[in-house]
C-alpha cells in the first residue's frame, strides 16, 4: 500500500466515532454500540424516514414524524443492539426515545463552537467586531 493511501486510511480510522452505552428503561436493559453519522448516513436517514411515512410525509402529526425519524436514525447508525430492540415489535415509545436521546446527547458533544445551538437564547443585539475579524480567514467568510 502506498504512503498516501496508508495515511488516508489512518486519518479515516482516527475520525471514526463509535459510542457504547447501556439502557435500563421500563424493564428493557441492554448494551448498544452506535456510530456518528456521515453525510451518506444523513441521506439514508432522510430517505428511510420518507419511506416510513410514504405519501403521508406532510400530513402526519409531529409524534408520528418523530417516531419515523428516530427509527430511521437508529436503523442506520446502530452497530450492535440487544435482541429485544427490534423496531418492528418494540411498543414502548419511552424506550425508543431513551436510546435516541442517549445517541443525540453524545452526537451533540461534537458540535463545533461556531454552530448555533438548538436552544440558543438572545445574547444581545450588538456585534463583536473582533470576533468578525477572527473569522476572516475561514472559507466563504467574505461572502
Amino acid at each position: 500500500m502506498d504512503k498516501t493511501r496508508q495515511a488516508g486510511n489512518q486519518m479515516m480510522e482516527s475520525h471514526k466515532r463509535i459510542y457504547r452505552f447501556s439502557i435500563d428503561k421500563n424493564g428493557f436493559k441492554g448494551e448498544f454500540t452506535i456510530k456518528y453519522q456521515s453525510l451518506m448516513d444523513r441521506m439514508k436517514i432522510g430517505t428511510l424516514r420518507a419511506k416510513y411515512l410514504g405519501d403521508m410525509q406532510n400530513k402526519v402529526d409531529i409524534h408520528t414524524d418523530n417516531i419515523a425519524y428516530m427509527c430511521a436514525t437508529l436503523e442506520t447508525l446502530l452497530i450492535e443492539k440487544p435482541k429485544w430492540f427490534n423496531l418492528e415489535i418494540l411498543d414502548d415509545y419511552s424506550v425508543l426515545e431513551a436510546v435516541y436521546e442517549e445517541y443525540m446527547n453524545w452526537a451533540n458533544s461534537f458540535r463545533r463552537a461556531d454552530e448555533p445551538s438548538d436552544n440558543a437564547e438572545d445574547s444581545g443585539t450588538g456585534t463583536d467586531e473582533e470576533a468578525l475579524e477572527d473569522n476572516a480567514d475561514l472559507p466563504n467568510a467574505s461572502e
